[in-house]
């Protein structure tokens, strides 16, 4: 990539990288692709499992009990790593998702949102984004999170991972006003949990992506090849930052 027009049209996880700073936007762009983390391929497969069920079959299971087993790296030699997966991870991946169809709330929106994973385009303050949403309906979103489902953990992931950026794009997007989070426990014995994000933290997710599109596209405008990227310093360039105590400790 030598331009960041390049990157067009920017998915949620490329606006989420910008919003740290255009180093580590840059860096999610150009990076090579890898199998992902444990954390990852779990998140992935429990996706498919819940949202996609259908897919199952078009996976491989390998009676492996780590992916470092000759067997297992046979497997993804002949299929590819996408599609092959030791039986302890189809196993654990499907109690969890067990464990969401489960839930009488999760289920009945599972139902009312038939649309899965289906690729989405819009504009935001003349930025061009696209994406892929869990699932929706005619009237709300919804994101699965394989996550701690405690109410604590999920409000704050909701502001530090930015959930409520992603959803509120997402019900930009797709023009609704309700949008939910089903979030499920990855450790035994998977509890699931259901919140609605309220008018405030929705809205509050949309102004952060307007102000981000809007910083990211006066960075593009102005950038030119061999401009330095900057990393958390990039609105005081050549400064150092004051470090205060928080309010909260004062």
């Amino acid at each position: 990539m030598k331009h960041p027009n390049e990157a067009l049209p920017l998915s949620f996880s490329g606006l989420k990288a910008w919003a740290r700073s255009p180093l580590h936007f840059w860096h999610y762009k150009t990076k090579p692709r890898t199998e992902g983390t444990p954390a990852m391929r779990r998140g992935t497969l429990v996706h498919l499992l819940t949202l996609e069920p259908e897919r199952r079959d078009d996976l491989v299971r390998v009676d492996a009990s780590t992916r470092a087993a000759k067997a297992y790296k046979e497997a993804v030699q002949e299929f590819g790593a996408e599609r092959v997966y030791t039986g302890k991870e189809l196993d654990e991946a499907q109690a969890i998702a067990d464990a969401i169809y489960a839930h009488d709330t999760a289920r009945e929106l599972l139902s009312m949102a038939p649309n899965r994973e289906r690729h989405t385009f819009w504009e935001l303050d003349g930025l061009q984004m696209h994406g892929y949403p869990d699932a929706y309906g005619p009237k709300f979103v919804l994101d699965l999170k394989v996550t701690d489902p405690t109410p604590g953990k999920v409000q704050r992931a909701a502001l530090d991972q930015l959930y409520n950026m992603q959803l509120g794009l997402y019900a930009h997007a797709l023009d609704v006003r309700r949008a939910y989070i089903i979030a499920a426990d990855p450790n035994p014995p998977h509890p699931v949990v259901v919140y609605k994000l309220s008018d405030a933290m929705l809205l509050d997710g949309v102004n952060r992506a307007r102000v981000e599109a809007r910083l990211w596209l006066s960075w593009a405008d102005s950038y030119k090849p061999g401009d330095p990227l900057l990393s958390f310093d990039h609105y005081e360039h050549g400064d150092a930052l004051e470090l205060d105590l928080p309010t909260w400790h004062k």
